[in-house]
């Protein structure tokens, strides 16, 4: 993206060439490029402006992206259209991978074969972890570094937060930035649901096209069970899945009772922790959410969880 930023570099350059500034008319919108070809890309991308759309032509695929290189990756990586296969050589080895990236990181990892062609790996893991008790290696020395600092504390820049009464910390100054526009309302953006009389508000727009999609049926895209004279559908893809297992017997995984002489099974894994709550009581299977004295580490997945408006209750994750 180019922005005004770039203005000073590009006069040490070409100090007799003007510049033209194309700058985006949507409203509130600060964005600037030199290139017209550049305003044009970014109101597709950013406002939806002039798109046209490209839509996966294969069949109860409703994708569709703005851009046609979108297209070409969707079909490799979600119907293996136009992929170049990447096979591993090793006896009895079935691994395959659409990236000869990957392919290199499992022979390093699985066969220990060196890896060439990957910036910054010079082989495979040689840099160990110096603690005595941890067998931790990697390829890369940085690795060792982040290692230390996230496992073991060493080398550690703590980003404290200075909110009143709060002894939050957190080695990434991302993760304090989340943290305080989770728990303390600082640095965030409140996008709004744009629904007739809905108060709903989110902290991530993401949010907001699932809240409408979700609540409002706006936006959605509705997968259809594809068994005969089936009408079931779903938002979400992972529902139908369950439901094509549930009702039909469609790619079921058999979750299996672990007590001791129980034939007990079940298609959903939360069912077996019940059967065991219910039968055997020989395990805990309660979940306790831990969005007080959180980690890290867990901060960003926690503030996609509890994305809530402060001024309601927070409501108990089952």
């Amino acid at each position: 993206m180019d922005n005004v930023g770039s203005d000073d570099m590009f006069k040490d350059y070409a100090p007799d060439i003007a510049i033209t500034w194309y700058r985006c008319p949507y409203p509130d919108c600060v964005y600037v490029a030199k290139y017209k070809g550049n305003l044009k890309r970014h109101r597709v991308s950013a406002h939806d402006i002039g798109v046209t759309w490209h839509e996966c032509q294969e069949t109860n695929c409703n994708y569709r992206a703005k851009h046609k290189d979108n297209i070409k990756t969707h079909q490799a990586h979600i119907h293996d259209i136009g992929v170049t296969w990447h096979e591993c050589q090793e006896t009895n080895c079935n691994y395959r991978a659409k990236h000869r990236g990957h392919l290199n990181g499992h022979l390093a990892a699985a066969h220990d074969i060196s890896i060439t062609g990957i910036t910054g790996v010079t082989g495979v893991a040689q840099y160990e972890c110096p603690d005595p008790d941890c067998v931790f290696k990697a390829r890369v020395k940085s690795n060792i570094k982040r290692h230390l600092a996230y496992t073991h504390d060493i080398g550690v820049t703590w980003h404290e937060c200075r909110e009143h009464e709060c002894d939050y910390r957190a080695k990434q100054k991302g993760h304090l930035k989340v943290h305080l526009a989770a728990a303390h309302d600082i640095g965030v953006t409140w996008y709004e649901c744009p629904a007739p009389d809905c108060i709903y508000r989110a902290k991530k727009k993401g949010h907001i096209g699932a809240h409408l999609a979700s609540v409002h049926n706006i936006g959605v895209t509705w997968y259809e069970c594809p068994a005969p004279d089936c009408i079931y559908m779903a938002k979400k893809k992972g529902h139908l899945k369950v439901h094509m297992a549930s009702v039909h017997d469609i790619g079921v995984t058999w979750h299996e009772c672990p007590a001791p002489d129980c034939i007990y099974r079940a298609k959903l894994k939360g069912t077996i922790n019940n059967h065991l709550t219910n039968r055997h009581a020989t395990i805990d299977t309660s979940y306790e959410c831990q969005e007080v004295n959180r980690d890290a580490d867990a901060e960003k997945r926690l503030f996609d969880i509890h994305d809530v408006d402060p001024e309601f209750e927070h409501d108990t994750i089952v």
